[in-house]
């Protein structure tokens, strides 16, 4: 029986592809539904809604989109994220995640 590499799990943020070989990020998501980074999250969300309405955020280095995803609403209904990940088959699990959407 093949076992996929990949695991669609819902989150607080959404559901997100995910690496089932990875013991860190993907753990939390299952344990949780959320980042090991939640807590970081939340506190820039709160950051960028004192800061007003259509920002623009950039996440370099995105990896399965936690903070992207997280941030959406807090840039404001014309807002942007912007995010980069230079590892194929991360940027190719945010990009699945998203096409989902």
């Amino acid at each position: 029986m093949d076992v996929p590499f990949t695991l669609i799990v819902p989150t607080e943020y959404g559901h997100m592809l995910v690496n089932r070989f990875d013991i860190n990020q993907t753990n939390a998501f299952i344990k949780t539904g959320r980042s090991l980074d939640h807590a970081d999250i939340l506190l820039l969300a709160n950051i960028l809604k004192k800061l007003g309405t259509d920002l623009v955020v950039v996440d370099a280095g995105a990896n399965f989109g936690a903070f992207s995803l997280g941030l959406v609403k807090a840039v404001g209904p014309r807002g942007k994220v912007h995010a980069f990940e230079p590892q194929r088959v991360l940027f190719n699990m945010f990009a699945g995640r998203i096409e989902r959407s």
